[in-house]
């Protein structure tokens, strides 16, 4: 059951939603449209919904920081899509705790990280920082990857706060300054 549901979130869902891209694209468009302008609890959920659905299907959180400084400003912004982003690397974080990827950690490049990674435990919360740091990384592929190498959650989501909001912060602001969109 686990495997079944590893493969439907990581493989079958972004594949999925590619080949739908156009269908979702216009639906994502309407709902912004809707919910731009409008200070109110129901449509900062609907947002932070929005980027789970990014994050976990495109693997991708740029979209929903320049958006989100579009739709709220910076401040508000960074914090819905924050909020989204934890959430959504927590989701990614515990399918591969859950998962049965045991084998694949035994092979290859990652037997050698995964050993590395256990010998330098007290350096663990700044790889983590480092790895969310760039970003055009795949966002849920480094959740996906912390999560196989066995780290403590509370490390691993507080790296990844704290490696995530420079990037936020810039492209937040750089949808405060967009004038325009096309929806």
């Amino acid at each position: 059951m686990k495997n079944w549901l590893f493969l439907v979130l990581v493989i079958l869902l972004p594949l999925l939603a590619y080949l739908k891209r156009e269908q979702i694209e216009k639906k994502i468009k309407r709902i912004i449209a809707k919910i731009k302008d409008k200070e109110s609890p129901s449509s900062y959920l609907l947002f932070i919904i929005i980027v789970i659905f990014i994050n976990l299907v495109f693997y991708n959180s740029t979209i929903p920081n320049v958006l989100s400084g579009y739709l709220y400003g910076i401040y508000k912004g960074t914090l819905l899509t924050l909020i989204g982003c934890v959430i959504s690397s927590t989701i990614t974080f515990h399918i591969g705790k859950n998962s049965n990827s045991t084998d694949f950690l035994k092979k290859g490049i990652f037997k050698s990280i995964a050993e590395k990674i256990k010998k330098d435990q007290d350096r663990l919360l700044w790889l983590v920082i480092l790895s969310r740091l760039p970003p055009i990384a795949p966002y849920q592929g480094f959740s996906l990857f912390w999560s196989l190498m066995n780290i403590n959650y509370f490390i691993f989501i507080f790296g990844s706060i704290i490696g995530i909001l420079p990037s936020m912060l810039f492209e937040s602001y750089v949808g405060t300054k967009l004038n325009s969109l096309n929806i």
